[in-house]
């Protein structure tokens, strides 16, 4: 939508607000209040959901707020007396006040499935390791280190789970206790959660809370309850008295019975865990083990955990910082030290914490906790033996070790291609997870098992995996773990060259890049919805979104992907040497792994943009068996072999990759290699040959760009006609910015073959 309202137009799609014809500059925070502000325009919005829509979290000064809508008023010409655009509601909150009209901007081009071409960036092979290291850092990252932000949706219901989730606490105390409603909310969650109950993570609550305050702020609670799948609320408040703090905390029963307890301590923190203690006993939990006091270990502890969960990561390290040196030494606040480095993109250094702990004496749990985080770091980089290690020492630890480990381990040994074992460990974690009451844990179980299923070219399972996980981190607003999801499915769609479907998502990733902050995610964000618009023609955009940028990332996996779909749009547009440019430069430090297809799709770019140059491909084998490896380092072979000359060698090496693509069964991977394949036959003369061979693939040349071609190629070069005309007007709405070949617009000679492709 595009919204306009006196002289002014506010396009939220492109971030973009104008008067008449002149760019407006809008701080981030002064956009966002004033879309949605908009987009509720029909009623009043309370101050604290405005807070929950902007900030993202609930802990904001009144001041931040007043000074906000005294900035968004004086980018509109408004102030505080006219209200002519935003208007106070006292004593509850603002309202848009002037006539908005709304002109629907032009849906992205849909395309249908005789609208689309197939990338060669990266036909998945038997073992699609490729799609699980793409997806590794946004899941680890997910998982550990959650970024949320709120929206408009409810995750459908897992299986019902007796759990019950911890709300933040109501506070009445000094300015200096802003950290006490989420880090008593986390203290009684983490009680009830030793005492045996399942209890949602507090990170998952904080992501449910905003999102149901998003999309009803009349209704917060009902909706968390529906986003979080749980049947009861634990609500709280705590209170500075004379002597110190009372905590008071309140629920149902399993019958439905109301259960409030007090607990009155001269330390909050001790009140808090008092308190949790009479609530169990409420409940009838009389086996809950005690717990000892507090001290100034757990209250800063707390603190930092609170300010964390809120998102505030800056004012955890302050925290953390402001903490005497002993107990800053603390091996708790070492493990809290290194994941305030990841979240504040400091990888390297939260690794050297981590491995620095671990040189140490730990408790068990401690342990498992800390080599759970070394195993994910490892995950991260690629280094998925190390990772396998490192979470089986972390269950071999602590065998009561949270399900993180071992779907950890599930991933790591999906990246191994230890298919059975990972399976085994992530419907563990699955299932430990739902009876834990931990839907967006679930979510993330269900996203790895896609990785799986993709590893085994299941990929309809796949698809359906990473679409139910998709909806569920939408539900709880987590950001990155939305954008791999949706990095996953185009990279699925690709390859069934579901065109709509990978242009769709295409267009939900490019509404996540503007909350995304980590430069090297963004750059696979890029890259992902640069795959999709190359498959369906749109080259300018795709060329828009690969241009390099002042803080692209210059290493790593994001930049090999970026560098690979760059070297694939040269060659498609016929800049060879940009191809072979680009191609090497993903491949400089790209890790030889025998299944990584989209490696071997940047080898065959670079065998075709450079056919001089030396390139991994693997020799024609001997013997009529299935050659091992990927059928695109079988094409690069197979060309190399054509373009010297050596026919024999060539037609060998082309039956091979041809036979790979078979036994791979995955439509790109097929329309890749016999459209290489039939082109080859046909400049051989052996037009029926590749006749036989285009018929394989005749379900999706009316999708898909290269194999229209070819079918306009296969007719000419038979000498019909009516065929040929046909074919050509098909390729020509397929193509999009692509142009056909001259030499296919050249009308056919008469033929006296018999037609086959009828």
């Amino acid at each position: 939508m595009i919204y306009r309202f006196g002289d002014f137009r506010l396009d939220p799609a492109a971030r973009e607000l104008r008067r008449a014809d002149a760019a407006v500059a809008a701080p981030r925070r002064v956009f966002d209040l004033l879309v949605y502000l908009v987009e509720q325009r029909d009623r009043a919005v309370g101050r604290d959901e405005l807070v929950s829509a902007v900030w993202g979290r609930v802990d904001v000064a009144d001041v931040q707020v007043s000074q906000l809508i005294a900035r968004a008023r004086r980018v509109l010409g408004d102030d505080a007396q006219a209200q002519t655009a935003i208007r106070t509601v006292p004593g509850f909150g603002y309202r848009w006040a002037m006539a908005v009209t709304v002109d629907e901007a032009p849906p992205p081009d849909v395309v249908t499935p005789s609208n689309a071409a197939p990338s060669i960036d990266a036909p998945p092979s038997k073992r699609r390791i490729a799609l699980g290291l793409a997806l590794i850092a946004a899941l680890v990252a997910a998982l550990l280190f959650a970024t949320r932000d709120g929206e408009r949706r409810e995750a459908p219901r897992a299986a019902a789970a007796a759990s019950i989730a911890v709300l933040p606490v109501d506070v009445d105390g000094p300015a200096d206790a802003s950290w006490v409603p989420l880090g008593v909310m986390d203290l009684v969650a983490a009680r009830l959660r030793d005492a045996g109950l399942a209890v949602p993570p507090s990170d998952s609550v904080m992501a449910a809370l905003h999102a149901a305050r998003t999309r009803d702020a009349t209704r917060p609670v009902a909706d968390v309850r529906a986003i979080l799948g749980t049947a009861r609320l634990v609500r709280g408040s705590a209170r500075k008295a004379a002597n110190g703090w009372i905590v008071a905390l309140e629920t149902d029963d399993d019958d439905g019975q109301r259960h409030r307890v007090e607990a009155e301590r001269t330390d909050v923190i001790d009140a808090a865990s008092r308190a949790a203690d009479l609530l169990l006993a409420a409940l009838g939990r009389t086996d809950a083990s005690p717990r000892e006091g507090g001290d100034a270990l757990d209250e800063i502890a707390q603190r930092i955990q609170a300010a964390t969960l809120a998102g505030r990561y800056d004012a955890a390290g302050e925290i953390l910082e402001s903490a005497p040196p002993d107990v800053r030494a603390n091996p708790r606040l070492r493990l809290q030290a290194a994941q305030l480095d990841y979240y504040r993109g400091r990888v390297d250094a939260a690794r050297q914490q981590v491995d620095a702990l671990l040189a140490t004496e730990l408790d068990a749990p401690l342990r498992a906790r800390a080599l759970t985080s070394r195993g994910l770091l490892h995950v991260r980089a690629g280094e998925c033996a190390e990772a396998e290690r490192a979470f089986d020492a972390a269950l071999a630890a602590w065998p009561k070790t949270e399900p993180t480990a071992l779907a950890g381990r599930g991933l790591a040994r999906t990246c191994l291609e230890k298919h059975a074992a990972a399976a085994d460990d992530l419907g563990l974690a699955r299932v430990r997870l739902e009876a834990a009451g931990d839907r967006l844990g679930v979510a993330r179980a269900d996203n790895y098992l896609g990785i799986l299923d993709a590893n085994r070219n299941r990929l309809d399972a796949a698809r359906a995996r990473f679409d139910a996980a998709r909806e569920t981190f939408e539900a709880f607003g987590v950001i990155d773990a939305q954008r791999a999801a949706l990095s996953a499915l185009i990279d699925t769609d690709v390859h069934l060259l579901r065109w709509n479907d990978a242009l769709r998502d295409a267009e939900r990733l490019a509404a996540l890049r503007p909350k995304i902050t980590d430069a090297a995610q963004r750059q696979i964000l890029d890259s992902d919805r640069a795959r999709a618009y190359i498959g369906v023609g749109r080259w300018r955009d795709a060329a828009m979104l690969l241009a390099p940028t002042p803080g692209e990332v210059t290493s790593g996996a994001a930049q090999r992907y970026l560098d690979a779909v760059r070297a694939d749009l040269a060659w498609r547009e016929g800049r060879r040497d940009d191809a072979r440019d680009a191609a090497r430069r993903a491949l400089a430090d790209w890790p030889d792994r025998a299944s990584d297809d989209r490696r071997a799709a940047a080898v065959l770019v670079l065998a075709r943009a450079s056919p001089d140059s030396p390139v991994p491909v693997p020799p024609a084998e001997s013997g009529d068996d299935v050659p091992a490896g990927l059928p695109l380092l079988r094409i690069a072979a197979a060309e190399r072999a054509a373009a010297s000359g050596d026919v024999a060698a060539a037609s060998h090496a082309f039956v091979q990759a041809q036979a790979a693509a078979d036994a791979a069964a995955v439509p790109s991977v097929l329309v890749a290699t016999t459209a290489s394949h039939a082109q080859w036959l046909i400049g051989q003369g052996r037009v029926e040959e590749a006749a036989s061979l285009a018929g394989r693939i005749a379900p999706w040349t009316a999708d898909d760009f290269d194999g229209a071609l070819l079918r306009v190629a296969l007719f000419r070069a038979r000498g019909e006609h009516e065929a040929w005309r046909a074919s050509l007007d098909a390729a020509r709405r397929l193509a999009g910015e692509r142009a056909i070949p001259p030499a296919l617009l050249e009308a056919p000679l008469p033929g006296n073959v018999r037609n086959v492709m009828k």
